[in-house]
């Protein structure tokens, strides 16, 4: 029976997987990942760490980012306990043009391939914030990140190999023209700058998609659902579009999962791609059910697509290089 909530959170009861899935052994359901190397962002917590660690447990030689150097060294441990004897941390700055080409340009000097791209790091700000290259926060990381890194990593990445672009169905929550503020202060609501961020991240996946296509490289959007992370607790009312009256289901929704039940729907997409998508798929939209999903009318609009991928590379005041994988 569907929670009380569904009417305000469609399908917010309906995630893969179940609970009583997750005892089941990652090895026994997905073959190995040895010798697989995998680049996970913003992942020194939550969802990104979980997934990086069921990554582990496959034998992928994992790579983590983030912008604390102790949960960063912890996580590298863990990481190697679990199964990645060569998993490695990366400080990096992804709220930055500068902190995302530097930390290409780092990947490139630590791997000659990336057999996996999972652009992880985003979030939603409860209270507006500006980058030191004058970007608002919720773009910078939600777009201009998982933009930049799919380009500037594409001399590294296999002719097969595949890019999660971590997502959420908060997309499909925005009205208006995602290429038009407002971006004032006075004008700022948290959920709506995420949304926004988040239907740009699926146009420019698409985008992305189509353009890697040809060299046998997959660009995917990836809803991992929600989820009780650090992230999430973080949150207050005031940061949802719900009456404040449903501020207590959108928690308990929120705590039904764990950031691993979360992470698993990422790892099967990583670790058995062909079992979610047709072969050869690519610029797509998987649920949380780990299903793709049809866009409508958003799969069809190239001018759209394309002018996001370019949104994400113009955001703030920074100079950026000519894009497409360029080392300049």
């Amino acid at each position: 029976m569907p929670c009380c909530s569904q009417a305000q959170f469609p399908g917010c009861c309906d995630y893969w997987p179940p609970a009583a899935a997750m005892s089941r052994d990652l090895k026994g359901e997905f073959a190995t990942m040895r010798n697989k190397s995998v680049i996970v962002t913003g992942a020194t917590a939550g969802i990104g760490r979980a997934a990086a660690l069921q990554l582990a447990s496959l034998r992928a030689d994992v790579v983590v980012t983030g912008r604390d150097p102790e949960r960063g060294r912890a996580t590298e441990e863990a990481l190697r306990a679990a199964g990645s004897p060569r998993a490695r941390f990366v400080r990096a700055d992804h709220s930055t043009l500068d902190g995302n080409l530097a930390l290409a340009a780092e990947v490139k000097h630590l791997v000659d391939r990336v057999d996996v791209l999972v652009n992880n790091v985003g979030g939603l700000m409860p209270r507006r914030q500006i980058t030191a290259d004058d970007a608002e926060m919720t773009l910078a990381l939600n777009v201009r990140a998982p933009v930049v890194l799919t380009d500037q990593l594409r001399p590294v990445l296999c002719r097969d190999g595949l890019v999660v672009n971590v997502a959420s169905d908060a997309f499909s929550w925005f009205r208006g023209d995602p290429f038009e503020g407002p971006d004032e202060a006075g004008d700022y609501e948290p959920f709506r700058a995420y949304a926004r961020a988040k239907l740009l991240l699926v146009l420019a996946t698409l985008a992305q998609g189509r353009e890697l296509r040809p060299e046998g490289m997959r660009v995917v959007a990836v809803n991992p659902g929600p989820a009780w992370t650090p992230g999430t607790r973080a949150l207050n009312p005031n940061c949802m579009p719900a009456p404040k009256v449903m501020w207590p289901i959108v928690r308990l929704v929120q705590r039904s999962r764990s950031a691993d039940q979360a992470a698993r729907v990422l790892t099967r997409v990583v670790a058995a791609p062909d079992d979610v998508l047709r072969p050869g798929v690519t610029g797509c939209y998987v649920s949380a059910r780990g299903k793709v999903r049809d866009l409508g009318a958003l799969g069809d609009d190239l001018e759209r697509q394309e002018r996001a991928v370019r949104t994400g590379w113009a955001l703030g005041n920074a100079s950026a290089p000519e894009r497409r994988g360029s080392d300049a």
